[in-house]
């Protein structure tokens, strides 16, 4: 077991306030007692808030026993006094953290105002931290003029990423001493590093359940499973006064479930477990390229030591699981509550999301124009690309002609021979039905059978490239199987595409998020500018039904699947439940803006490191702590304020320019304006009021009506009382399922509303 330490006090300076309120637990006991712990008596805490201020005022001084040298590692071993009665070991690790200077570039390689130690030719791993400890600053970039010696960076990640590499290379570093070594294989299989974040707690069962899933029916290890992951599960937040999804629900208790069919779930950044193989160079570092040229134009190799786990960006899980996809390998999803986290306020969700959305517009930007192993991932990208395209040019087509008379794969007469028994067929069906739309048109019943043969024709020319990828797909297995071929890259089975197919999406999801804004504005132009359209009521109907029946259907099948599998393994149960539901089109709307200032940030974060060789694994120093979270919060809060608003001021506009109007497409505008004020209505409600120490009821009472109508305090409660609670999203949450039998139903009379649906259902598969 590996303790990783959070950052030290340093004898010329002492700890920031900030940063002592955080380490000695005074920020989060002040947010357990505001939220999961707030019907405690004062009483039960005084113990434990006299230790938190000892801890306090100690981490605030700068005393001879408290004081920790930045430049260098702290490393404590702890083993038992038999080594052979108990195989637990447990290590402490703090790593260098120097105070470096704000006013230069945080790279990841030895520049002027980076700190670096020095390494011989053909080091020894026995050295290591030896040769860390004697840690130096390049001032003026010529200091070290030694061919025969490498410079590297003290800590080439200051982020997340950097800390997993220095405790993966220290277990390395540790279980290469010879009192260490078995003798056998052991020294030399792959291992396993299981992360857990300091807000959760592995159950006793975690190791119990996780570790057989990298192992096969015969005990041997499996090689092909890289990663196990476990849900995120705060037992302290009710999941109906969970308003930002801290739970996380929708990723992990929908989306998992149904990529766990082929094995594509994605690695989070705690209670993930991962398999981590042994290089045949037994070195703890190793030369690469740098990012940037020097000044004679060239770009160079340079020492860093060896990195377990990408540092190019903050969502080092996302990297990892792409890089594990690449190299033919899977994972597996536990759907068990293993691990249990202490509770998080919905602010702290909600920063999250923003570090994620920008996380991924920055791996993208990597992936796709910067990575030797992008390969596969363009080919899905392109695959995907290829078929939007020709599914618009199948949509757009507005001739008379058929594409594939166009194209000249087939004559015009061969295609007339075709149609013209269809046509009557379809004449007849008409007349059964007695349907006047025909009778009035009946020119139309050739367009009609026209575009349906050329949407059969569509599929079939799909299905034909799904089997010529198949058989691709398959020759390459037996390839491997015979040893023909190895190249883990390639996609062997359908499986394999599919992985790429999510972990493309994953990364590339951004690229959608334009969607919810379209969606949104189109309904408030249709409210405002009088826009109507015409669809038939019963095909709208019959396609709306059809697209649900597939839509739930794969939903509930694979919930049940996941849930019967559960029971039947561990007599444990999680079922798939309303809130899951609720979260899917809630969390698009709510983070729109937030995609946008990601995006903006994550593009600055990138050109610094293309650019610059810029450390992008944690925030600049240049902003101040939290800036970024702060300014994603503030936006979302005056977002759903506004999309609130805006439902009240469409109902008024329709309202007073009801006699004016002819079609029925601003009544369904307004009613979807609704829908999508009333899924922001609880995130809104609990960032401007949610989080504010409310008026008690005493001080309420005395109040008279005058005052009460001038009180800030008094709003808050009666805002806080009649919007944050249980009854109200309990209607909120069933009021988005119980839509989609209304519309439906509706779309009889206002097919318009069958648009809405499917759009939901679009963004509902959209999140990451």
């Amino acid at each position: 077991m590996v303790v990783l330490a959070p950052p030290r006090i340093s004898a010329d300076l002492e700890l920031k306030e900030e940063a002592a309120e955080y380490l000695s637990g005074r920020v989060t006991l002040q947010t357990l007692r505001e939220n999961t712990w707030s019907w405690m008596d004062g009483r039960y805490l005084m113990q434990l808030e006299t230790v938190v201020e000892q801890l306090y005022e100690a981490l605030s001084t700068t005393d001879e026993e408290n004081v920790f040298d930045l430049l260098s590692d702290t490393v404590h071993d702890w083993e038992p006094k038999d080594r052979n009665a108990l195989p637990l070991r447990l290590h402490y690790l703090a790593r260098a953290r120097p105070e470096e200077d704000e006013r230069t570039v945080k790279s990841q390689h030895v520049a002027p105002g980076i700190y670096y130690y020095k390494v011989p030719q053909n080091p020894d791993n026995a050295n290591w931290l030896q040769l860390r400890g004697k840690v130096k600053e390049m001032v003026y970039g010529l200091e070290e003029q030694d061919p025969f010696v490498n410079l590297v960076p003290i800590q080439s990640s200051r982020g997340l990423p950097g800390a997993l590499n220095f405790a993966a290379n220290y277990m390395y570093f540790f279980s290469s001493r010879a009192e260490n070594l078995y003798g056998d294989d052991r020294d030399i299989s792959p291992y396993l590093f299981s992360i857990c974040d300091p807000y959760h707690q592995y159950q006793p069962d975690f190791f119990h359940t996780t570790i057989p899933l990298f192992f096969n029916r015969s005990g041997e290890l499996d090689e092909e499973v890289g990663i196990t992951q476990c849900p995120l599960y705060f037992h302290e937040i009710a999941e109906e006064l969970d308003y930002l999804d801290g739970n996380n629900a929708q990723f992990f208790r929908l989306h998992s479930m149904i990529q766990n069919c082929c094995g594509g779930v994605s690695a989070w950044d705690t209670n993930s477990t991962r398999l981590l193989t042994r290089e045949d160079d037994t070195s703890l570092w190793k030369f690469e390229r740098k990012r940037v040229r020097e000044a004679d134009r060239k770009r160079r190799e340079h020492l860093v030591e060896r990195r377990s786990f990408p540092e190019t960006c903050k969502v080092e899980h996302i990297a990892s699981s792409v890089n594990q996809v690449l190299r033919g390998q899977h994972t597996q999803f536990i759907n068990r509550r293993l691990s249990y986290g202490m509770s998080r306020s919905g602010t702290e969700a909600l920063a999250s999301m923003q570090r994620m959305a920008e996380g991924h517009v920055l791996f993208w930007l990597q992936s796709f124009f910067g990575r030797r192993q992008g390969f596969m991932l363009w080919l899905s990208f392109i695959f995907f690309i290829f078929f939007v395209v020709w599914l618009c040019i199948l949509v757009g087509n507005i001739s008379q002609g058929m594409l594939v008379v166009d194209m000249g794969v087939l004559q015009k007469n061969t295609v007339d021979r075709i149609l013209a028994p269809l046509v009557d067929l379809f004449k007849e069906f008409v007349e059964i039905l007695g349907s006047s739309y025909f009778g009035n048109k009946p020119s139309l019943i050739k367009i009609y059978v026209t575009m349906g043969v050329e949407f059969a024709i569509w599929l079939a020319g799909l299905s034909v490239c799904l089997l010529l990828l198949l058989l691709v797909t398959e020759i390459f297995k037996a390839f491997t199987a015979c040893g023909i071929c190895s190249c883990f890259s390639v996609p062997n089975e359908m499986r394999h595409w599919a992985r790429l197919l999510i972990r493309m999406h994953q990364t590339s999801h951004w690229v959608w998020a334009w969607l919810p804004a379209f969606w949104i504005g189109f309904n408030y132009w249709n409210v405002f500018a009088e826009q109507t359209y015409h669809f038939n009521c019963w095909g709208m109907f019959l396609f709306i039904v059809v697209l649900q029946v597939l839509n739930w259907g794969m939903i509930i099948a694979a919930s049940m699947r996941s849930t019967l599998q559960a029971s039947m393994e561990t007599n444990e149960v999680i079922f798939l439940s309303m809130d899951n539901l609720w979260r899917s089109t809630q969390s698009l709307y709510v983070t729109l803006p937030l995609n946008f200032y990601s995006f903006i940030k994550a593009t600055e974060d990138y050109l610094r490191f293309h650019f610059y060789g810029a450390d992008v694994t944690f925030e600049p120093y240049s902003e101040s702590s939290g800036q970024r979270a702060r300014t994603s919060i503030c936006l979302v809060k005056y977002w759903t304020l506004l999309l609130i608003l805006g439902a009240i001021g469409a109902w008024v506009h329709y309202g007073l320019t009801y006699s004016d109007r002819d079609g029925q497409g601003s009544l369904a505008s307004c009613i979807v304006v609704s829908l999508i004020a009333l899924d922001v209505l609880h995130p809104c409600a609990y960032l401007w009021v949610g989080q504010s120490k409310h008026m008690s009821s005493e001080k309420a009472q005395r109040l008279s009506w005058l005052q009460a109508c001038v009180s800030t305090a008094w709003w808050t409660r009666l805002i806080s009382k009649l919007v944050l609670n249980k009854t109200l999203s309990t209607i909120v949450k069933w009021i988005g399922p119980l839509c989609f039998l209304v519309l439906t139903l509706l779309s009889l009379v206002m097919p318009y509303m069958g648009i809405n649906l499917a759009f939901m259902m679009l963004l509902g598969t959209s999140t990451y």
